[in-house]
């Protein structure tokens, strides 16, 4: 029997990061209800040259979703900001989302000061903290998710809210009912994946197994299995607590694959995932997938794919993918007996730089 098929969690994953990953069809679909309930922010795309969305960590990846939700439409400029300082764009014509789960991130509340004393349109989704306290006394519109979670297991509540403003002002029409879209895909994904699911037949525990004494390396398509090969490298890191990597087709091909070629001795001891989005991948990334596997793919010490599901929205596709390295990441911590909510070195980083 594997060790995933007989856990003690209560003793492994005490605050439940497990029980949050296979719930997040559920979160997703009242992220739907956030999207939908979500103030307006007092302007339309046509009106602003640019938004801008900032946040860092679990809250940061949700820029990244607006950038992609954004493109194909072209009606406005979305930029990712992670970091402290806002683009020299930013100005009265400017909307800025700000993102921090805690609503104490401080390069975010850097960059929100930034917004407001540059006369941008400002709104933020938090769960409180000084983001919630600046909103009340300067009168920004703002979504409040549930709180007492870690950030990367709030995904969906961090989402929806921006999905829902991006489809509200016309930067992303439509992107309300993709969103509706994450649920049902969501659903039989976790009945087959699950905890309750035994190792022979769960091939997200195949690969945790697999992957077990190696670095994970995740690699994904520009676009939305980019995104999801961050998160997986993210929560690895964050839930798995070992280092993790990713990389992505077909910028990988210019110089990565270089550094695998004919270093045996190194790759073996890292695991490649690769993520797969057939409905959404160039053709000449297809084709740089099946090449670059073949070139280098045999000298790592496993070699794991997920395809997510083609006939779903793309941000359900990109939420399919985002379950899989989720889960993969926690029965990854449970292999190694460690608790995957805890992230104490980041604790003690902000209290070590934090200004007296």
């Amino acid at each position: 029997m594997s060790r995933l098929d007989d856990l003690d969690l209560s003793r492994l994953d005490p605050a439940g990061m497990l029980a949050a990953v296979t719930s997040s069809p559920q979160q997703w679909g009242e992220a739907a209800e956030l999207a939908l309930s979500a103030p307006r922010p007092g302007v339309t795309a046509s009106d602003v040259s640019a938004i801008v969305v900032a946040g860092m960590g679990g809250s940061g990846i949700v820029g990244d979703i607006a950038v992609e939700l954004a493109a194909p439409h072209g009606v406005a400029p979305v930029l990712a900001v992670k970091g402290y300082e806002l683009p020299g764009l930013v100005g009265p014509d400017t909307l800025v989302v700000t993102v921090s789960y805690s609503g104490d991130t401080e390069e975010t509340l850097s960059c929100l000061d930034q917004a407001l004393e540059a006369g941008a349109t400002v709104y933020a989704v938090t769960s409180g903290g000084q983001v919630s306290e600046l909103a009340a006394e300067r009168g920004f519109p703002i979504v409040l998710v549930p709180g007492g979670r870690q950030p990367r297991a709030s995904h969906g509540y961090l989402s929806g809210p921006v999905v829902g403003v991006l489809d509200q002002i016309g930067a992303a029409p439509g992107a309300v009912d993709d969103l509706l879209q994450i649920a049902p895909v969501l659903e039989p994904l976790v009945g087959d994946w699950g905890p309750h699911v035994p190792t022979a037949q769960n091939p997200v525990k195949q690969a945790a197994e697999e992957l077990a004494d190696l670095v994970p390396v995740f690699y994904g398509g520009t676009g939305w299995t980019a995104l999801a090969a961050l998160r997986g490298k993210c929560q690895v890191n964050e839930n798995g607590k070992r280092p993790a990597f990713h990389a992505v087709l077909p910028e990988l091909d210019h110089n990565e694959v270089v550094g695998w070629s004919g270093r045996d001795d190194l790759q073996a001891g890292f695991g490649l995932v690769a993520l797969r989005d057939p409905a959404a991948e160039h053709a000449q990334v297809a084709k740089r997938f099946e090449v670059t596997l073949d070139l280098v793919g045999t000298g790592f010490g496993a070699v794991r794919s997920y395809t997510v599901p083609t006939d779903a929205s793309p941000l359900a596709r990109f939420a399919a993918a985002t379950l899989y390295v989720d889960l993969l990441s926690v029965y990854l911590a449970l292999l190694d007996e460690v608790d995957p909510s805890p992230v104490d070195v980041i604790t003690e980083l902000k209290q070590r730089i934090a200004v007296p």
